[in-house]
């Protein structure tokens, strides 16, 4: 990365990187990290990726995770459900969780990680059917990140929403 974002984004690695000092201000996301997502790496369930001061190679400046997933077709505005063929589900990809810590929050790590997400999700789009890019938000504040970049609620579910994979490449790559 260059000057203007000091940061890189790696995937975890428990040997190097340390969960025990995140500490974002969501409680649910600081366990994440500190208790489950090692274990989620290796039983291949998810995968987690740390944005880290180049400089300092144990500090966890932010994180997020992606897993599979499926939507189900009922679910989605029907031009997406259109799209998606015949299927009673639509594959997916999602962002389990993102999360800054409170000492690098207002450096826009959050809006960078979720672009880096995107990018993966893209690289994966090129060699295995995807649809959407799915996210739980955990609360309206975070809902409304989402929002910012182009993300859907679900009709009968605010704090989940979705974007098509196809938008990816024309918005952010």
């Amino acid at each position: 990365m260059s000057d203007e974002f000091p940061y890189l984004i790696e995937p975890l690695d428990k040997t190097r990187h340390n969960r025990a000092a995140f500490a974002c201000g969501e409680r649910s996301l600081d366990n994440y990290l500190h208790a489950n997502a090692r274990k989620d790496v290796q039983a291949k369930v998810a995968v987690c990726y740390v944005a880290r001061p180049i400089a300092e190679a144990s500090v966890i400046a932010g994180y997020y995770t992606l897993t599979s997933s499926a939507v189900q077709m009922a679910d989605v505005a029907p031009a997406i459900a259109k799209s998606a063929g015949s299927y009673s589900v639509i594959p997916s990809i999602l962002i389990g969780r993102l999360a800054v810590d409170a000492k690098f929050q207002g450096q826009s790590i959050g809006r960078v990680l979720l672009i880096d997400a995107l990018r993966r999700v893209w690289d994966v789009h090129q060699q295995v059917g995807v649809k959407l890019v799915v996210v739980d938000a955990l609360h309206e504040q975070a809902a409304r990140f989402y929002l910012k970049y182009g993300f859907v609620a679900f009709e009968d579910q605010p704090l989940q929403l979705y974007l098509p994979v196809a938008t990816i490449g024309g918005l952010y790559l």
